[in-house]
């Protein structure tokens, strides 16, 4: 039976920014899985960093015109982008920019 360590526990260990560890380990074969032991896609993890649901109930309620409006369906618009470059692709396939900030193209 495999071991499974809890990414948490590895980032913690070895001292650096989950992201670090993302684009050091992961992308170099590591795979992650979630708590149902279901494999965690790139794709997965850019819906998390953006947290789109969020940002499509924000885009749904708010008005056209409103400055933060137009600043939500911009977010919205850079994640969904994002969320297609990630589809379909494996860890070893996937991009990742070389920081955080870069990852999360915020406008």
């Amino acid at each position: 039976m495999e071991e499974y360590i809890k990414g948490r526990v590895a980032i913690e260990q070895l001292g650096i920014p989950g992201f670090q560890f993302l684009s050091t380990y992961v992308q170099k074969g590591v795979q992650p899985y979630n708590h149902a032991g279901q494999p965690i896609s790139p794709s997965d993890v850019v819906i998390k960093i953006w947290d789109i649901k969020n940002l499509i109930d924000q885009a749904s309620t708010m008005v056209d015109d409103d400055v933060e409006a137009i600043s939500v369906k911009a977010r919205l618009h850079h994640a969904n982008k994002s969320l297609a470059e990630a589809k379909g692709k494996d860890w070893t396939e996937y991009e990742m920019p070389d920081d955080e900030t870069q990852a999360r193209k915020l406008p």
